[in-house]
């Protein structure tokens, strides 16, 4: 039997896509747009939401692990050229973005013009209003600034495991200081908790070694360690259910420093996402370090919950209700561990996660342009399906597609603006 590895982790590019199915289906039962007049009642939506798509826990994890895929993609032991990693940049993001603006704008009924030029050069949600066809395009602009910061870091500081630590702590203690301040404050406070889930993902790549993955030639099966991956997912599920970390901070009577769209309350995620990602990467470094997140992973949720009971407030609210059953269930499937394998087969939803998650809500808003014929919730659940069917052929079709032919119409153009000089 021949084996082989490969430096290419197929259970990130899986995750990627289950967190972009997150972020849909929680968008699509929350907001359910797609439908005209059936609604869901309450609590349904709030139950399968908590119960099965932690969006925002989603969203963090797509910002760790676009720097942990920049970090990868431009190593510390190699020269960086500045104006290549720009245009990779540029061509990877702003075409698709570019089109699903105008999209946006044009399905989403009146835009200001001003609107629209923001979200062109990435002003919202904070200094433009978010798009009414769309408005789920912020994480785009942090996640644009967090490239421009990665070339001074690449650039500029020293590729130290202690100086970046230092720095990530440093940007948490900041963050800490400015929530407790209104008004400007509080937009840095925001743009800075992103950039320390993008900055850890990074280290994660930069000095967090990712043990080899062995593949059977013959069958590209997965030769991986077991991990508990069924009980890490709904333990994910379980983070979101309760809040992240707002009602943590409600509970302390720090609600004032809850911010928005990210903050200080998404800091008690990080060691969930530590664990989720030296789990899949089946990392080499420190165990203890891997243990410690997963104990507090756990520990998190649980004293909500304990709290929220003696509260009496887990029968009142669904969403504390929900966090109960999946930290229940992910102490029951601990036990059960199992390769990679299932978020492996996930890869194709992670290759086009980023058109799905740019193009959904337009899509999901077209569909509930059509007049209504039965007012049912099988009409509902028809109109859903087609949202879903609709959105990952419309984003298979811009990553095969339409992102391919800009990015080689442009480079044909600048190899002949390079050549004329």
């Amino acid at each position: 039997m021949m084996y082989h590895s490969k430096e290419y982790n197929y259970a990130l590019e899986g995750l990627r896509g289950l967190a972009a199915m997150w972020v849909f289906f929680s968008h699509a039962l929350s907001w359910q747009i797609f439908d005209p007049v059936y609604r869901l009642s309450y609590p349904w939506p709030e139950y399968i939401i908590s119960l099965t798509s932690p969006a925002h826990v989603g969203v963090l994890i797509f910002i760790c692990l676009s720097g942990y895929v920049i970090g990868l993609t431009n190593p510390p032991n190699k020269p960086l050229s500045p104006q290549k990693y720009l245009f990779k940049r540029f061509i990877r993001i702003y075409p698709l973005y570019l089109l699903t603006v105008i999209i946006s704008s044009a399905i989403g009924g009146f835009t200001n013009l001003n609107q629209v030029f923001g979200h062109l050069i990435f002003l919202n949600p904070h200094f433009v209003a978010p798009l009414a066809g769309n408005n789920v395009l912020w994480s785009i602009g942090y996640e644009v600034i967090y490239y421009l910061i990665f070339l001074l870091i690449a650039l500029f500081l020293p590729h130290k495991k202690t100086i970046f630590i230092n720095l990530i702590l440093s940007i948490i203690i900041l963050v800490c200081f400015l929530c407790l301040y209104p008004g400007e404050c509080k937009i840095i406070a925001s743009y800075l908790s992103g950039l320390v889930f993008w900055l850890l993902g990074m280290y994660l790549s930069w000095f967090c070694v990712p043990k080899p993955q062995l593949y059977n030639i013959e069958t590209e099966r997965s030769l991986q360690n077991k991990i508990p991956l069924w009980s890490m997912l709904i333990l994910v599920a379980a983070t979101g259910a309760y809040g992240n970390g707002g009602a943590i901070l409600n509970g302390l009577h720090l609600g004032s420093a809850i911010i928005s769209p990210l903050g200080l309350s998404d800091f008690f995620c990080i060691p969930l996402v530590i664990y989720i990602f030296l789990a899949l990467t089946q990392n080499t470094g420190s165990k203890i370090l891997k243990k410690l997140c997963f104990v507090v992973s756990f520990l998190l949720p649980s004293v909500f919950v304990t709290i929220a009971a003696f509260q009496h407030k887990l029968l009142t609210y669904p969403t504390y209700f929900a966090a109960l059953i999946l930290l229940v269930l992910a102490a029951l499937l601990l036990p059960i561990r199992t390769t990679v394998e299932p978020l492996e087969k996930l890869k194709w939803s992670g290759s086009i996660s980023y058109a799905v998650y740019i193009f959904h809500i337009p899509i999901m808003l077209l569909i509930g342009k059509i007049p209504n014929f039965s007012n049912t919730l099988w009409e509902f659940l028809l109109r859903l399906s087609c949202s879903l069917t609709a959105t990952i052929a419309v984003a298979n079709f811009a990553e095969t597609k339409i992102q391919p032919l800009i990015r080689h119409r442009l480079q044909f153009i600048i190899a002949g603006i390079g050549k004329n000089r």
